[in-house]
């Protein structure tokens, strides 16, 4: 019984009648349709797209950058500012008056106390003025990348 069923198996799978249909595909079809599902040249164009974005990059670092930068902070029990009040270190009598001059004479306000609230804004441009051509030869040499990758695509397709 054991030799019976994968024979029986076999038997079956050779007699069953398979349907395929026919497929009418031109050679254009053909290409198109290897150009819609194949997987190196769908990873060819976004290498391609890849070396167009670089290319920006590179034609973008040569116009001034702006940078902005703010923050903001709030203190709810801030630290008290340092003062040496007046008399602190003694006093001095004076000869002329005979009264007593204070050391200091006045507060020194050394620290003022600190405001509850701490605003910020920084903003730094930049602009590159001489580069020894490097900007330049960055945006050419990307140029060339993006188009040794559309010639390679384009020998892949053809």
């Amino acid at each position: 019984m054991n030799i019976r069923l994968p024979f029986f198996i076999i038997i079956i799978t050779f007699y069953t009648p398979v349907y395929l249909e026919s497929l009418d595909l031109s050679l254009e079809n053909a290409k198109e349709y290897t150009r819609n599902n194949s997987e190196s040249i769908r990873l060819k164009l976004l290498e391609i797209n890849e070396k167009k974005y670089a290319l920006k990059v590179a034609e973008a670092r040569r116009l001034p950058e702006l940078k902005m930068q703010a923050s903001a902070s709030y203190l709810t029990d801030p630290p008290e500012g340092i003062t040496i009040p007046r008399g602190a270190f003694g006093s001095l009598p004076d000869p002329s008056s005979g009264f007593l001059i204070p050391l200091p004479m006045n507060d020194l306000i050394i620290i003022d106390d600190p405001e509850n609230t701490y605003f910020k804004l920084t903003t730094t441009l930049t602009q590159p003025v001489f580069t020894w051509n490097k900007i330049n030869n960055a945006i050419k040499i990307a140029r060339t990348d993006v188009d040794v990758s559309e010639l390679t695509y384009e020998n892949i397709i053809s």
